[in-house]
């Protein structure tokens, strides 16, 4: 059943929209065993503990096949690119609304510009999620592979 909008969308989305709609289930290779690390990356989770929900997550996307992997990044990028464009957005309004106004202790000192880091940080992740799209993962002898996960705690 289409929404609303349907009747408004060029024939290759429609297309798009109909061929969805025709997905009724997605095969994966082993659901009892990517059901049983459902519950560590949760422990993990819950304790803060990076390294651990890092070897998880690993575990999960090692367990997917390479087809769904590669739909599962695209899913990583989507949202790093949304939270990059929702600090660069909103920070610059938050800058805007509060730059005339300035901190009791620092009267020099707008509070905009305590602000403006997260705009900046916003830039900064969508330049690196551009670099990794276009120019993909380093190497693996790249010194960000160096460290161990568990040796970074």
């Amino acid at each position: 059943m289409p929404f609303a909008y349907y009747d408004r969308l060029n024939a290759a989305r429609q297309r798009i929209y109909r061929n969805s709609d025709a997905i009724e289930r997605v095969d994966l290779p082993d659901l009892a065993a990517l059901r049983a690390l459902v519950p560590a990356i949760e422990t993990a989770l819950a304790a803060a503990r990076r390294a651990d929900t890092e070897r998880a997550c690993q575990a999960l996307v090692n367990a997917v096949t390479p087809a769904q992997r590669r739909w599962m990044m695209w899913g990583v990028h989507a949202c790093m690119l949304a939270l990059s464009l929702f600090m660069i957005v909103y920070g610059v309004q938050l800058c805007q609304i509060t730059w005339n106004q300035s901190m009791a202790e620092f009267p020099a000192l707008r509070v905009g510009l305590v602000y403006a880091p997260i705009p900046i940080a916003g830039v900064l992740t969508l330049l690196f999620l551009i670099e990794r799209v276009w120019v993909g993962d380093p190497p693996k002898t790249s010194v960000m592979y160096s460290d161990a996960a568990a040796e970074l705690e």
